[in-house]
């Protein structure tokens, strides 16, 4: 074996080792949002079906001799969770051919960086949103799709456009029902406010109205970002003093009115706007999320026409939908 494949061969096992590593240690990774929805797992081919079933009614017997009259026949139906295929690619430099030392002193960095990214992307995907042309997340739907940096046309999750039917034809988004307005009020005149206790208790009580939520069956979860977070501590510390004492040193909320509390800052805005950010509440079991592809990495010696650079590219596809479109609801929030 002359020199040239004794290198190529080493290039090959360095190469194997590195991506081996990396892919070991991202597929340990869990998402913000991963722990809370339902996961499908070892999801394969173009779409998953997820079957629902609605209609179901109880009726009282009023005699001995009761007789089933217009006996309901319940409706059901199929979502397609679909996959959406994402990648991401970093150089790093390589002065020499056998490249073992300058990967092992750059790895650590790479890894960083990449964890960052999937957990972003399981997390976008899982809500159903991307990264408009002026780099502002907005949900993916039917409307927003030609601003999508995706070559998908929508994405599934929690508050985008969802797959309908046997086929995955229908395109269904959140319909307005579970949408609650920046000005929303319990009682008085409507004005634009962020993160209120009335607008938390408006989606519980749409939730539970619906059938959802079912305290000690079901888990509501809900995500904020920094600015819900803080407007809702405000309103505590003026309110309730003894809030102030317990959980003002962590300077986090973990539940509120029996709602899981999730913090995320890649939280979408309203189509059209920058000020008025989407925040959903959900039932974790009826928000489905599942890979097709877990992250997989190979790592790249120099290629023949960049002699001084190798690079780690990774790739990973994954799928999320709603299952019941009452089990979601999106609260806007003027910050």
């Amino acid at each position: 074996m002359d020199a040239s494949n004794i290198n190529q061969s080493i290039d090959q096992k360095y190469s194997e080792k590195w991506s081996g590593l990396l892919a070991r240690q991202l597929q340990q990774e869990h998402s913000v949002l991963s722990p809370w929805v339902t996961h499908m797992p070892c999801c394969v081919g173009n779409a998953v079906n997820i079957d629902y079933r609605s209609g179901s009614k109880i009726r009282r017997i009023r005699s001995a001799f009761q007789n089933v009259e217009d006996p309901i026949r319940d409706t059901y139906g199929t979502r397609q969770m679909k996959p959406v295929a994402f990648y991401t690619a970093h150089e790093f430099t390589c002065d020499v051919k056998l490249y073992s030392t300058q990967v092992k002193e750059q790895v650590p960095g790479i890894i960083a960086e990449i964890k960052a990214e999937s957990q972003r992307t399981k997390d976008a995907n899982i809500l159903g949103i991307g990264l408009d042309s002026q780099n502002i997340w907005r949900k993916l739907t039917v409307s927003t799709a030609a601003d999508s940096p995706y070559d998908e046309e929508i994405a599934g999750g929690m508050l985008g456009t969802n797959y309908l039917g046997k086929h995955g034809t229908v395109l269904k988004d959140l319909p307005d029902s579970q949408i609650i307005a920046p000005d929303f009020v319990e009682s008085g005149s409507k004005v634009a406010s962020n993160m209120t206790l009335g607008k938390i208790r408006e989606g519980l009580k749409r939730l539970k109205a619906s059938h959802a939520y079912i305290p000690g069956v079901t888990t509501p979860v809900m995500a904020m970002s920094s600015s819900q977070i803080m407007a809702l501590m405000q309103y505590f510390e003026v309110s309730d003093p003894m809030w102030k004492v317990l959980d003002m040193q962590s300077g986090k909320l973990s539940s509120i009115l029996g709602v899981q509390l999730v913090e995320l800052e890649m939280l979408p805005y309203k189509a059209g706007t920058t000020d008025v950010r989407c925040c959903p509440m959900w039932i974790k079991e009826h928000v489905y999320f599942g890979p097709w592809n877990d992250v997989s990495v190979r790592v790249e010696g120099p290629a023949e026409k960049r002699v001084n650079y190798g690079q780690v590219v990774a790739q990973m596809s994954f799928g999320a939908t709603r299952k019941y479109e009452s089990s979601v609801i999106e609260i806007q929030c003027a910050e």
